[in-house]
């Protein structure tokens, strides 16, 4: 399963496939020419856009990439990235969002270590190999944060960074699609697969989609036509994505909260947030500003406020009132804004632990404050009453 599919992406292509397709060479066009004798598949190769591994190329294919996961096509800016973004894998950080729960950021960091020994990173090696394969941050916390951003400052850790991209995802994509015969525009979809879906053979992953493509199309290298192909090989990639939809339709009650890049700008942001709202899925828009406000604390984000909260409003969204101490979310001209405008809310001890369910009361507090009655609170209502929507 992938680490790196974002839900802005089910139900369509990927940002950056679409980006491909855009920018399709001639050999793509809707007059999908004849197959390429099997001789001449080398050539093909050379005549639908050449090679991804070129300089030129391959920074393309990282801007666009880039575009899809970061909203921007400044990919280099991703060295010093690391977050925790509540997705059951610990840290994800720099340029492919290496996670310290999957093995990929033990390995960066053992590379880097290889290359560099007396580098900042080094001595959390054993608290890597400990929480491997859970979303622990045991022995790393913000020491490792800071120690991380450190490192990214470093010509070293950036070619690490690079070699293992390269290693996991670029080389085996693109040699791939160089032995299926496809152009550049055809590795470029192969690498965004792969770093969408992850390597492997699975059903859901790189492998298994390339699989189900050469069951419905042949490549150009067994005689097959390029565009047939590729066309096969997107629609296999949409049926993955959309399959983490139809998972959200299986849940009782969802919530969309904002995880990652929470400095995008306001127009940015404000589409991002319209569409998990406007999901029909989605029941509550959590800790909307995604502040915190102890210890170095972190700024709220930035979005048209009243445009999303109108958009809950008309699309039966509660507001979560964060009771965690160290979010408050959202701040009170926040929450009084949301009210005003018809919205309802849910009181949310956001615990991460039982002892912390008690934290409620902080939310309480909150909305008798703003002014909020029973009557728009959904946490008032019977299962039954909320399930029934």
């Amino acid at each position: 399963m992938s680490k790196k599919l974002r839900p802005v992406l089910v139900g369509a292509l990927g940002t950056a496939s679409v980006a491909a397709i855009v920018i399709a060479t001639p050999a793509l066009s809707s007059a999908a020419p004849a197959p390429a004798p099997p001789a001449a598949q080398a050539a093909s190769v050379l005549a639908s856009g050449g090679d991804l591994a070129s300089p030129e190329k391959k920074e393309i294919a990282m801007e666009l990439v880039s575009s899809a996961e970061n909203s921007s096509l400044n990919w280099k800016a991703q060295y010093k990235y690391i977050e925790d973004i509540g997705d059951g894998r610990g840290y994800t950080a720099g340029i492919i969002g290496f996670c310290s729960g999957t093995g990929d950021m033990l390995e960066l960091v053992q590379a880097y270590t290889d290359a560099v020994p007396n580098n900042p990173l080094a001595k959390y090696l054993p608290a890597l190999k400990k929480v491997n394969g859970t979303d622990s941050h045991s022995g790393l916390g913000t020491p490792f944060v800071n120690a991380w951003k450190q490192a990214a400052a470093t010509s070293a850790f950036q070619t690490a960074q690079n070699n293992e991209r390269d290693r996991v995802y670029f080389n085996p994509s693109v040699n791939q699609a160089k032995s299926d015969g496809l152009g550049a525009l055809g590795q470029f979809i192969y690498y965004d697969a792969i770093v969408m879906h992850g390597p492997g053979n699975s059903s859901d992953s790189f492998g298994g989609i390339r699989k189900t493509a050469m069951s419905k199309a042949k490549t150009p290298a067994q005689g097959g036509n390029e565009t047939t192909y590729l066309k096969a090989f997107l629609a296999a990639r949409k049926v993955i994505m959309k399959q983490e939809e139809e998972l959200l339709g299986q849940l009782d009650f969802v919530v969309a909260s904002v995880h990652s890049k929470l400095r995008m700008p306001a127009k940015e942001m404000t589409p991002r947030m319209l569409a998990a709202v406007r999901n029909p899925h989605v029941r509550v828009l959590g800790h909307c500003t995604g502040r915190l406000v102890v210890g170095r604390g972190r700024p709220e984000s930035e979005f048209d406020a009243e445009a999303v909260f109108t958009a809950c409003r008309e699309n039966g969204v509660a507001v979560e009132i964060n009771s965690r101490p160290e979010r408050l979310d959202p701040p009170m001209r926040l929450l009084r804004l949301a009210a005003e405008l018809g919205c309802e809310f849910a009181i949310d001890s956001d615990a991460h632990a039982p002892g912390q369910l008690d934290w409620q009361g902080y939310g309480c507090e909150r909305a008798i404050k703003a002014g909020i009655g029973p009557e728009q609170i959904i946490n008032t209502r019977t299962a039954e009453e909320l399930l029934a929507r």
